[in-house]
């Protein structure tokens, strides 16, 4: 017992860490280092922060940085993979992705690449009068080299809501695609493939669409970091009820 309480206080004791790389920083506690295997791991109170490379003429300001938090980190050197696990979450102004675990590969150098949220993972986005969600198995995020997202896969068991007042929007399907604006990291077009499904309630009416693939685009919103639906298509013979 009096062992059990002696590294229970060394731990309570251990000093923050802060880690610097060329595109990014990040802080945490309680520092472990294996110079063999290349691993370094953080074990609590995990923070990242990935940033943008601005272009001539970009005020800092208007540049949102890329924040993944997380339990615990473990950075791989020979993968350049940062993984964090345990109440996991990714945010850039107000979308924000949950998961039990957010694994990060950076390029040669050093630069995001890709993100894979996994475990139970959740998108949520603002939208005109209320909040969009998005759950997945899976969802990817590629990177383009200045470090904004160009596009977002979610794959398994897709399903998207949107409740805004007396509106009650409903999609689900096996694959979601979603092709962002450059640089500011907002939605442009989302495709929907796979036993799609689309349905919308307005004042007690139901309205509901069956498709095999589906597209949807958006347009600007009342608020600059809004997007709205703006039309939509069927890529396959659909049907609506």
């Amino acid at each position: 017992q009096r062992h059990v309480r002696s590294r229970e206080r060394h731990r309570a004791h251990r000093p923050p860490v802060t880690l610097r790389f060329p595109y990014g920083e990040g802080r945490g506690v309680g520092l472990a280092f294996q110079s063999r295997e290349g691993v370094l791991r953080l074990e609590r109170e995990v923070e990242l922060k990935l940033l943008r490379i601005g272009r001539p003429g970009e005020l800092a300001r208007e540049i949102e940085p890329f924040t993944i938090t997380g339990a615990t980190l473990e950075y791989r050197r020979e993968s350049h993979t940062l993984r964090l696990v345990g109440a996991a979450r990714a945010r850039q102004g107000q979308r924000e992705l949950t998961a039990g675990e957010v694994t990060l590969q950076l390029d040669a150098d050093l630069r995001a690449r890709r993100l894979v949220a996994s475990r139970e993972p959740v998108l949520h986005s603002p939208a005109p009068r209320g909040t969009a969600t998005l759950a997945a198995a899976e969802f990817v995020a590629f990177f383009h080299h200045d470090g904004w997202v160009e596009r977002v896969q979610a794959s398994g068991g897709v399903r998207g809501n949107l409740a805004a007042e007396s509106k009650d929007d409903q999609i689900a399907a096996d694959r979601v695609e979603i092709e962002m604006l450059p640089r500011v990291n907002q939605p442009n077009v989302m495709t929907l493939s796979g036993g799609v499904t689309a349905q919308s309630q307005h004042r007690g009416e139901l309205q509901k669409l069956e498709a095999a693939a589906l597209r949807l685009y958006f347009t600007q919103g009342a608020k600059s970091n809004e997007r709205r639906l703006d039309r939509g298509e069927t890529l396959k013979l659909g049907s609506i009820s």
